[in-house]
């Protein structure tokens, strides 16, 4: 709805839904940061896909602001979607790492 609202010209319906993005994606990091973890379970497996997830949250961020800035300036989106479809491939690899990492478990 944010960007059908911007394309018709409201402002604030862009802007509102990046901010609530920015809401879920903070929201998702933080409940993530705030999990404990054993000595025992930290393993090279954990540390790499701790990297990607970092990464790919900090690409989210770093996407929502060139949104914003992009929108502000009536400016072209294509960096602003390269990095949004960078930090997707990022979360997307986290996952599949995951995965693969727990069926390795069983």
């Amino acid at each position: 709805a944010g960007v059908d609202a911007f394309d018709e010209g409201d402002d604030a319906g862009l802007a509102s839904a990046l901010d609530d993005l920015e809401l879920v994606i903070q929201q998702a990091w933080e409940s993530y940061a705030g999990l404990s973890i054993a000595q025992s379970e930290i393993t090279a497996e954990s540390v790499a896909g701790h990297g990607l997830l970092q990464e790919g949250v900090q690409e989210w961020f770093a996407a929502l602001d060139c949104a914003r800035a992009a929108a502000r300036q009536e400016a072209e989106w294509d960096d602003a979607l390269e990095m949004a479809e960078n930090a997707n491939r990022l979360l997307v690899a986290v996952c599949k790492f995951s995965a693969r990492t727990q069926q390795q478990a069983l």
